[in-house]
């Protein structure tokens, strides 16, 4: 099994090793192997390993998600995970634990919980995000697994089609609504433990783009993909994340 790993980057610095380090440090059976590609989005990529441990693909900046599909479109993994580039994986064997769950056949993707760390502090976890509980009637609500989590198959990917580029923030929503209530619905399965931290800054972790934007975006995914839901309902979901802390 050959893992892709794509990494976004744009004036990441350090933070961008840290990410490839967490790659390289994966410990995996001799039957699975790691392919990591780095989408730079502008700037110099400085402090890189020396060896040819990734791919660097450069790719002119038209937003986070198209930078995502250029990266899905020149990977040869049978399984594809996103790590941005100023996040990295939250242990040794998070690559490990992917391969185990997707030995199974049956399983199209798989999926986990994201910890949120301080900036310039990564041992810092100031938020952690389980999708444990998770069951598919909550996208209908705005909720979703933590997208950073989501190991998919290539071959799944490539049938529920790359991300829809017209939304800015909830492109990774519309995927999952897809992959868990679309016409032809794909299984797929928790995998309890932290996949991936995530670093307190990034667009996905800013609380004000995500009450402005974020929440209309769900609304329009969910309609375009044929729910009949409220706004006011979408937006109720805001209360739920700021009383448990999730936002």
């Amino acid at each position: 099994m050959l893992i892709s790993i794509i990494t976004i980057t744009k004036d990441d610095g350090v933070l961008l090793r840290r990410n490839i380090d967490s790659v390289r440090r994966q410990r995996l059976s001799r039957d699975v192997s790691v392919e990591h590609l780095i989408v730079n989005g502008g700037g110099p990529l400085c402090n890189l390993p020396k060896k040819n441990f990734c791919t660097v693909l450069e790719h002119e900046p038209q937003g986070i998600f198209n930078a995502i599909n250029y990266g899905i479109s020149k990977a040869s993994g049978d399984v594809i995970g996103v790590v941005h580039g100023n996040d990295f994986l939250a242990d040794n064997y998070v690559l490990a634990r992917v391969a185990d769950a997707l030995g199974d056949p049956d399983i199209d993707f798989v999926y986990g919980d994201v910890n949120f760390v301080s900036h310039g502090k990564p041992g810092v976890v100031y938020r952690h995000y389980t999708s444990g509980d998770f069951v598919p009637s909550h996208l209908l609500k705005g909720f979703a697994p933590p997208h950073p989590s989501l190991f998919i198959r290539h071959d799944a990917m490539l049938r529920v089609g790359p991300y829809n580029e017209k939304f800015r923030l909830a492109a990774d929503f519309d995927l999952f609504l897809r992959l868990f209530l679309g016409r032809q619905p794909f299984k797929g399965i928790h995998i309890p433990g932290v996949a991936v931290n995530m670093e307190h800054g990034g667009i996905s972790t800013n609380l004000r783009i995500r009450i402005q934007g974020g929440t209309y975006e769900k609304y329009k995914a969910l309609r375009d993909n044929g729910f009949n839901v409220s706004m006011l309902k979408i937006a109720s979901r805001i209360f739920f994340y700021i009383r448990h802390k999730k936002l």
